[in-house]
Order: C-alpha cells, then structure tokens, then sequence
C-alpha cells in the first residue's frame, strides 16, 4: 500500500507543478484508481475506457513558439 500512495503523490505533484488544480487532479487520479481496482476485480468498464486502453490527451501546441520559414532564416 505505501507504493501506492508514494505514486499518488508523485502524480499530484507533477500535475500541480503543470497548473492543474487540486480538483481537478483529484477527479483524475480518483478516475484511475477506480480503473486500476475495476481491472484488478474483473469489474466489466465498457470497451475502450477500461485500465489496459488509457487514452492520452492530445497536448495543445506552445504557444507563442516562433515557426521557422524560409522567409524568416534566423
């Protein structure tokens, strides 16, 4: 159970050092732990949203990053 708890804080620590806060973090990593115990029990989740198929978000492009064009040679 320690291990656990070590990852959990990890992963609240690095999601409010991304500026998520702390309802949000803790929406998500309840909705993991609910996904992890569902695999683990054999709870049926509906096909594609159970622990061995995560869906990772997309990250949004840098903004403000400068794009490089031929016309713009740095």
């Amino acid at each position: 159970m320690p291990d656990v708890v070590q990852k959990l804080w990890g992963f609240c620590n690095t999601l409010r050092h991304d500026g998520i806060n702390y309802g949000d973090y803790i929406e998500q990593l309840t909705y993991l732990l609910f996904l992890k115990l569902a695999d683990e029990k054999g709870v049926a989740v509906p096909k594609g949203f159970g622990w061995a198929t995560p869906r990772p978000k997309p990250r949004p492009a840098t903004i403000g990053a400068p794009k490089r064009s031929s016309a713009n040679q740095w």
